[in-house]
């Protein structure tokens, strides 16, 4: 049975910036609602730039391609994502330092990309 990964918004559009999405082909990709909204807020941003604009699209598609199971949460992002993962015994994916702490803390493995080039679980 293949892992779960529970990413981030940020930890999506930089897989796609990066050209890293083959790197997490082989786990299922689970995603809470709040997420898809941050990238759909992207996609429709009339001041976000466009390169962000294609990235977030381009992780919307891969999202829908994978057939990512989507978490209903309530709440504040980052807290959802580490419920979720809890929860599931899943990994998280992100950049964010304060979003990695707190999932140390929990017990809770993260995956992060290193150097632009790969992906360090940590």
């Amino acid at each position: 049975m293949p892992q779960l990964l529970v990413p981030d918004t940020n930890f999506l559009i930089y897989l796609v910036k990066y050209k890293l999405l083959d790197e997490i082909g082989h786990y299922k990709i689970v995603i809470i609602n709040q997420i898809l909204k941050e990238l759909e807020r992207i996609i429709n941003g009339k001041k976000t730039k466009v390169e962000d604009r294609v990235a977030a699209s381009v992780a919307l598609t891969f999202l829908k391609t994978k057939r990512a199971k989507i978490e209903q949460q309530k709440g504040k992002t980052d807290d959802a994502i580490l419920l979720v993962a809890k929860k599931l015994g899943a990994i998280i994916g992100t950049m964010d330092k304060e979003l990695g702490k707190k999932a140390e803390k929990l017990n809770i493995p993260v995956i992060k990309i290193r150097q632009k080039k790969y992906l360090e679980k940590g």
